[in-house]
């Protein structure tokens, strides 16, 4: 017996369903992207409203605060009070350590917090400068005017973390969509893998590497403008 071949109506049916099919799968794909990304936006608001109730309660900064051993308790190192969370230099100020066991945060933290839903990924508080005044290594596109939530891999927190597309996702949410300039930039590191680099990160000064499917980025956010 012949076979009976398709008719144009059966293939015009099969190649629709095929379509629904194919932009369903991206759909989805789009939808769990940009969950991850509301995701981590929702957690840096979270911490940074820790910081700022904790500015608003000592009038001092985490990690920075000169009082912290009387007032919060005697797990945690005092700072020099100069308003710049230093982490080196002869100083190390630990403003996740002040932020937990001032229960702005999650007890029993210190140095890094763990993001959820971000594999190894973490997030610490520093300024650009060392407290002997010396410049901190790949801060290129950081101010001097703020302190900086630094987000990427392991407890480092400066290896990458986000493909190119996650951090511009990031960042056009949060801030301009520039990688070199704004409250959102990235932080040049390149001691152990994944690395961040210009060349893993952006295209250009003002673009990310959205052609890239390679973890190259990782985050550091303006958490205040000092006076």
């Amino acid at each position: 017996m012949a076979k009976r071949a398709f008719s144009l109506l059966e293939l015009t049916i099969v190649l629709v369903l095929i379509s629904l099919l194919t932009s369903a799968v991206i759909t989805g794909q789009r939808i769990v992207a940009n969950s991850k990304i509301t995701n981590l936006a929702a957690q840096y608001n979270d911490l940074k409203t820790a910081y700022a109730n904790f500015v608003s309660t000592y009038d001092a900064y985490p990690g920075d605060f000169s009082n912290a051993t009387r007032t919060i308790g005697s797990s945690v190192s005092d700072g020099d009070g100069d308003t710049k969370i230093e982490i080196g230099g002869g100083i190390v100020e630990d403003a996740i350590a002040h932020l937990s066991a001032a229960r702005f945060i999650a007890p029993g933290l210190a140095t890094y917090m763990p993001l959820q839903n971000w594999k190894d990924g973490y997030a610490k508080i520093y300024y650009k400068l060392l407290n002997d005044n010396s410049t901190i290594s790949g801060t290129t596109y950081l101010d001097t005017k703020s302190n900086f939530v630094q987000i990427g891999h392991d407890t480092a927190t400066e290896e990458a973390l986000l493909i190119p597309r996650e951090a511009f996702q990031f960042d056009n949410k949060m801030d301009d969509g520039k990688p070199q300039s704004g409250n959102v930039v990235y932080k040049i590191y390149s001691t152990t893998t994944p690395v961040v680099s210009d060349a893993t990160c952006v295209s250009s000064s003002i673009a990310y590497k959205l052609d890239s499917s390679t973890v190259g980025c990782n985050l550091a956010i303006k958490i205040d403008m000092m006076i």
